[in-house]
């Protein structure tokens, strides 16, 4: 019978796990202190570099692992601290160690927050304006049918559409009266008995009523805008 293959390429060394414990204490200290002296080294000198040049490493920087195989055997995690100077890509080598590299990760987050939260900002002004175009062809095709076309956030032609109706229903003459109420006309001014003209005249209420059908339309008009017909 040929031999099992072995399974053990996919799968890390445990030897590769125990020398990724640096540290000692409890595993949510805030900075465990480091066993190895390679590790502390190697993190005084990853924070000076760092924090020598903020402005760097808060628009970029990154804590990426990778593998190495051996024969049969897969070794790692190795980890490192990508990031581009002068456009060209750069690494510090950070080890095996898993306290150094949540120390240098901890450090980029600090750094990087406002760029996360610019980045945010603008995937959820992107979210709000598809939202909006979608909300604005909606209504667009319902107000289609009654002749009234959107132009940003305008509506165009409401003041026909509203006097089609009008008559439509209650014959012409009436649209004529409610257009000039919608247009703001400026009343006539009313002349006094002794021939000079006052203030513009407002008309009363009881005016007003006249003017309008005994019969109140089973649709109130006061939520209606006016646009330019």
């Amino acid at each position: 019978m040929g031999k099992r293959p072995s399974t053990s390429r996919n799968k890390p060394s445990s030897n590769s796990d125990r020398r990724g414990v640096c540290s000692e204490g409890p595993p949510n200290a805030e900075n465990r202190p480091f066993v190895d002296q390679r590790a502390a080294a190697r993190w005084k000198r990853v924070e000076q570099r760092v924090l020598a040049e903020p402005a760097l490493f808060a628009a970029q920087g990154a804590v990426v692992a990778s593998w190495r195989v051996r024969g049969e055997r897969r070794l790692g995690p190795y980890f490192r601290l990508a990031y581009r100077e002068n456009g060209r890509q750069r690494s510090v080598y950070l080890g095996r160690c898993r306290e150094l590299v949540r120390r240098v990760r901890s450090l980029l987050a600090r750094l990087q927050s406002a760029l996360r939260e610019r980045r945010r900002l603008r995937r959820l002004q992107a979210q709000v304006r598809a939202s909006l175009r979608r909300c604005k062809a909606r209504l667009a095709e319902a107000l289609a049918p009654w002749g009234v076309r959107t132009k940003g956030f305008e509506f165009r032609g409401a003041r026909r559409a509203l006097a089609r109706y009008v008559e439509a229903r209650y014959g012409p003459g009436l649209s004529e009266r409610i257009g000039q109420a919608l247009s703001g006309r400026r009343p006539p001014a009313c002349v006094t008995p002794g021939g000079a003209r006052s203030a513009p005249c407002r008309p009363s209420a009881g005016a007003l009523r006249a003017r309008l059908p005994s019969r109140r339309p089973a649709g109130s008009f006061r939520g209606w805008r006016s646009g330019r017909g």
